[in-house]
């Protein structure tokens, strides 16, 4: 059973990485928006490894986080009275990962079509510059 003082770290690392996933929500909503205007992939690379250093800090978070969450799993305390703040901690944060999933699916799509537009793109150039090339008999 959860005493007070790990319902209290719970729910402080779980205010915690709400925060950092509602970062990462942000990072992906503004590369879902470069990519849907076709910016450069320079102007999102630096986005991609924010999220990536972000979901470090996740894991680190996690890590702490992963036994209070087997702990309070399994003695049931979600169903007890005083617990819908936690509850409503947890279901917070499945939402956001969810909204975050949905979007990162649709921007994989959207990075996709990118990576063939510069695939096509080279091979023009190449095309284009084996074309001025002198020809060797």
């Amino acid at each position: 059973m959860l005493d007070t003082d790990k319902k209290t770290l719970l729910s402080q690392l779980l205010h915690k990485q709400i925060a950092f996933y509602k970062v990462i929500l942000e990072i992906s909503q503004t590369e879902h928006e470069l990519f849907s205007s076709e910016r450069p992939m320079n102007e999102i690379m630096p986005l991609m490894k924010k999220k990536k250093i972000l979901l470090t800090c996740i894991e680190e978070a996690e890590a702490a986080l992963q036994p209070l969450k087997n702990e309070w799993e399994s003695c049931q305390q979600a169903a007890k009275p005083g617990s819908q703040e936690l509850n409503d901690q947890f279901s917070a944060l499945g939402s956001l990962i969810k909204e975050i999933v949905d979007l990162d699916k649709n921007n994989a799509k959207l990075f996709e079509k990118s990576l063939k537009i510069l695939q096509s793109r080279g091979k023009k150039i190449a095309s284009s510059i084996k074309a001025k090339l002198p020809k060797t008999s």
